[in-house]
């Protein structure tokens, strides 16, 4: 199984040294959803979707990689990144 992120508007994929491939098979295993998630995360992606690749596409399992900000934000205000308002 491969770990792939993929732009759910162009519907490229991450590959090496940060480039955008169309070719699945050119694009970098991640080797974990946790790591292709942080690394969605951190790097401000939006429009991202997590693929868990199988050797045939349609066994892939395909998560939205959208940040919640219903999680974000309390979490944020907590670390002091943003002012609380009441």
């Amino acid at each position: 199984m491969r770990v792939l992120v993929r732009r759910t508007d162009t519907l490229e994929y991450y590959g090496e040294f940060g480039a955008w491939v169309k070719d699945r098979s050119q694009a970098f295993d991640f080797q974990s959803t946790m790591r292709a998630l942080e690394y969605c995360l951190q790097s401000g992606l939006v429009s991202t979707e997590i693929i868990m690749a199988w050797g045939n596409s349609a066994l892939d399992i395909v998560f939205p990689c959208e940040p919640r900000l219903d999680v974000l934000l309390p979490e944020l205000a907590r670390k002091g990144h943003l002012e609380e308002h009441a």
